[in-house]
């Protein structure tokens, strides 16, 4: 679990997380994730009551139950392991500016739409455009859930070209409780190169932290920035 502050970037009701990474152990005996959580630290019982319960409702269709068995978070620079054999070790840690993770990006990058990403659209593949716009309104709708406003301001998206594009729509579902089926995922998966994205930078950086697009609670919009390629 990595915590990230989103008004520190700069100065809606989205879910304060992303889910990343999702893997089963050998034998189906362990379930790993990898949640992005955005904005405060939350009280410490509340995230790990919350954690519990998830494991003791159960998981997909036939509900298999689990105990939270470690809980390693990362933030402020450290990495903490809060949980370990299903015993509290220490509190959270502090929230990394989403600067921290800012790194080089490429002139034109080269971005890597690494789970399903869908923006509304469904019947055309996704622009450079659409995906700068979501990233924008993504972060001002993280922003405002915490009480803050990011106060920065970009040029129009529309000046981006794709250079490069090979993406391809992928289906998926998950389980809902809720509804008691399996509902649709489905998403654009593949490459993109962008081409004027000299002034969103910063954008493009911070759309690898937050995912962008619908279902990024449950994995969708994940973007890989490739760096080898430059």
């Amino acid at each position: 679990t990595t915590w990230f502050d989103p008004g520190r970037l700069g100065s809606g009701r989205p879910r304060p997380y992303a889910l990343r990474e999702l893997s089963v152990g050998p034998g189906g005996r362990t379930l790993t994730a990898s949640l992005r959580v955005f904005g405060r630290v939350p009280q410490q019982d509340v995230l790990l009551g919350a954690l519990r319960r998830a494991g003791a409702m159960g998981f997909g269709a036939k509900r298999v139950r689990g105990t939270l068995a470690q809980l390693l978070a990362v933030g402020g620079g450290e990495s903490v392991p809060v949980v370990d054999g299903g015993q509290l070790l220490a509190p959270l840690p502090e929230p990394s500016p989403l600067t921290t993770l800012f790194l080089s990006v490429p002139q034109q990058p080269r971005l890597l739409l690494a789970s399903p990403m869908q923006l509304g659209r469904t019947d055309d593949p996704i622009t450079g455009a659409d995906l700068l716009s979501s990233t924008i309104r993504r972060l001002h709708a993280l922003a405002a859930e915490q009480g803050q406003r990011i106060d920065q301001r970009w040029p129009d998206p529309g000046a981006v070209r794709l250079i490069e594009s090979e993406l391809s729509w992928v289906e998926g579902s998950r389980w809902s409780r809720r509804q008691r089926a399996r509902i649709g995922l489905g998403g654009w998966m593949g490459s993109m190169v962008l081409d004027g994205a000299e002034e969103f930078h910063e954008l493009v950086a911070a759309a690898e932290v937050i995912q962008v697009g619908r279902n990024t609670s449950a994995g969708l919009g994940a973007i890989a920035i490739d760096r080898a390629s430059c």
